[in-house]
């Protein structure tokens, strides 16, 4: 959009500053229209009997589509204000300023006029009731000046709602202008985003005699009734601008002009000079603009400092590693771009961020109030591996009450730490050594078996059966044992099958101590028991032998008091549920027959009764 006159640029980090071009929308005044802040001027102060105009001094080509966007303020009195302003597009460079009716554009020659009328002055200079806007030719502003597409010749509200816009609000205007040929060209007027009224016609042959080079101008006036009337940029920041230090920038007179003359050293005689700012700056323009008027436009520029970051190498160990920080020399907030090297995780927009993965890790600082960067700062991320301490002096075990020494604080390899607890020569106990803080090495932790002389018991074992194997077991107690049997055997248990005496010594480097069983001959039989209670309570929930280990060959079956078979097994560990097919049996008495032979081979048969409670 060619009257987007401020800064537009494309900052590159690193040391490459931003480049610029810079248009300064810089307006020239009239009669009572002044300047009251950067980008606000007062057209017209709340009297009555004033005029007053600001013109753009950067012309605009009706040969291509442009929008230009502004605020206006139409004051607060609305009984008794008056009169509006007046948008003008002109192809003089200097519009007369003329007092009255006309808003203060009355009779401009080859122009177009937009008006925000807030006074209605009857049919005669085209008002309606209420607040309106109308586009008008060569500046009659009535019935006869009236070019509004639509045919009916009368303005429109300026809101669709025909509300009060002396309101002491400001509102959004936009004017749009379309070059849709050489020989029809549209301008479009839209209020608080309404679109209100548009003209098509051959503006350019019509209103500009083929002329498309035009100035643009607003305007207003006070009567006997007056308004405080205002108008504010919108589309930059009219000529005061901010930049990066060190940017490159270049500015932008208005063309067409002649004989243009700069400040701040340049040595440019066209409407374009380019500086590097590295402190704020206020720069001039001279030169004879189209209509050979001599004209300055003005340039401030506000060099905004470059943040400035430092990151400091850090030595990181893998167990604990400290921090990579970006410091900015100035604390504040800014956004964080981090390069990182391969198989490292980018850490996003943070200043500090920890990391295992070696390298080179650069970052560039943005202010995001300015936009401005710093230049890139690296620091460099040494790791180490953790070590493991090694204590070869430490025992893995040792006999109660032996002398346990004090564990050495430095290491086989060199690491040095403190130990917990305390040696114990009573109990098996874990110990941990932890590394000092600024060690890279592993906590440690060994265990000293603290081993007593062996325990071992045979007393339980008294009586052996013919045929019989039974295992003896001494139930030892102690770390590292070794064993020795009577026969010379060295296995933890022993299998006894005859009568006799056996002896085991049971060993470790503590001590050791003997223990013995004499095993006499018994005689060994099953047992059958009357009744038994299949309740799920783990207590006699099934029928079934006792003296199981007795048994060689086993078949039992249990039948009901009609003789009817319910089960029948050939394991004598296993026993009747008391169910049939999923089924649970009465209470009552039941028949088992059972057939066995012993270990030593005597056959015999059992039949009798037992009863089934619940």
């Amino acid at each position: 959009m060619l009257m987007k006159p401020f800064v537009l640029f494309l900052c590159f980090f690193l040391f490459i500053f931003c480049s610029i071009n810079s248009y300064a929308q810089q307006f020239f005044t009239q009669g009572d229209a002044v300047l009251v802040d950067p980008i606000t001027y007062r057209i017209t102060p709340s009297q009555g009997g004033k005029t007053g105009m600001i013109t753009n001094l950067y012309p605009v080509n009706l040969a291509q589509n442009f929008t230009i966007n502004f605020k206006i303020n139409l004051g607060v009195n609305d009984a008794g204000g008056a009169d509006g302003l007046a948008f003008v597009l002109s192809n003089i460079c200097s519009p007369t300023l003329v007092s009255g009716q006309g808003l203060g554009a009355s009779g401009i020659p080859n122009s177009i006029v937009i008006e925000f009328d807030t006074y209605t002055n009857g049919p005669t200079m085209n008002d309606i009731d209420g607040d309106h806007t109308g586009i008008y030719a060569d500046g009659q502003l009535n019935a006869g000046g009236n070019i509004m597409d639509g045919g009916t010749g009368l303005p429109v509200c300026l809101r669709s709602s025909c509300a009060n816009m002396e309101d002491g609000a400001w509102h959004d205007v936009r004017i749009t202008w379309e070059y849709l040929s050489a020989t029809s060209q549209r301008i479009s007027i839209l209020f608080d985003g309404e679109l209100r009224a548009t003209s098509t016609r051959n503006h350019i042959a019509q209103r500009f005699a083929n002329n498309t080079n035009v100035f643009w101008s607003v305007s207003g006036s006070t009567g006997a009734a007056s308004n405080l009337q205002q108008f504010r940029v919108v589309d930059n920041n009219n000529n005061n601008f901010a930049v990066c230090s060190g940017s490159t920038v270049t500015l932008n007179a208005p063309t067409l002009g002649s004989n243009y003359v700069w400040t701040g050293g340049s040595t440019s005689t066209t409407n374009t000079a380019t500086y590097t700012f590295t402190t704020n700056s206020t720069i001039s323009c001279s030169y004879r603009d189209y209509c050979g008027i001599s004209r300055t436009v003005n340039f401030t520029i506000t060099a905004n400092p470059n943040p400035v970051v430092s990151v400091q190498d850090i030595n990181v160990c893998e167990l604990n590693p400290p921090p990579l920080k970006a410091t900015p020399a100035v604390a504040g907030t800014y956004n964080y771009v981090w390069t990182v090297p391969a198989g490292a995780t980018n850490p996003g927009n943070v200043a500090s961020f920890t990391t295992l993965v070696p390298g080179a890790y650069t970052v560039i600082i943005t202010n995001p109030t300015t936009g401005c960067a710093s230049a890139p700062a690296t620091g460099n991320v040494i790791t180490a591996p953790a070590i493991d301490p090694v204590f070869s002096s430490i025992p893995d075990t040792i006999c109660r009450g032996s002398v346990l020494a004090s564990f050495p604080l430095t290491s086989d390899n060199g690491i040095t730490g403190t130990w917990s607890p305390a040696p114990n020569n009573q109990t098996t106990t874990t110990y941990t050594f932890t590394p000092a803080g600024n060690v890279c090495a592993y906590t440690k932790r060994v265990t000293v078996v603290v081993n007593n002389i062996p325990a071992a018991d045979l007393s339980a074992f008294k009586t052996i059966c013919t045929g019989e194997v039974i295992v003896l077991d001494p139930k030892a107690t102690g770390y590292s044992l070794s064993y020795l049997w009577q026969d010379g055997s060295t296995a933890p248990v022993y299998n006894a099958t005859t009568p006799g005496t056996y002896t085991v010594t049971v060993s470790n480097a503590c001590g050791s101590t003997t223990a013995s069983a004499t095993l006499a001959k018994s005689v060994c039989n099953i047992y059958i028991p009357t009744a038994f209670t299949p309740n799920s309570d783990g207590l006699n929930d099934f029928f079934r032998v006792m003296g199981a280990s007795y048994i060689r060959t086993f078949s039992m079956e249990v039948f009901n008091r009609w003789g009817q078979r319910l089960y029948s097994n050939t394991n004598p560990f296993v026993g009747w549920d008391g169910t049939f097919r999923g089924m649970q049996q009465d209470a009552g008495m039941y028949v088992y027959y059972i057939r066995y032979t012993n270990l030593i081979g005597e056959a015999s048969v059992v039949k009798g009764t037992f009863t089934l409670l619940r």
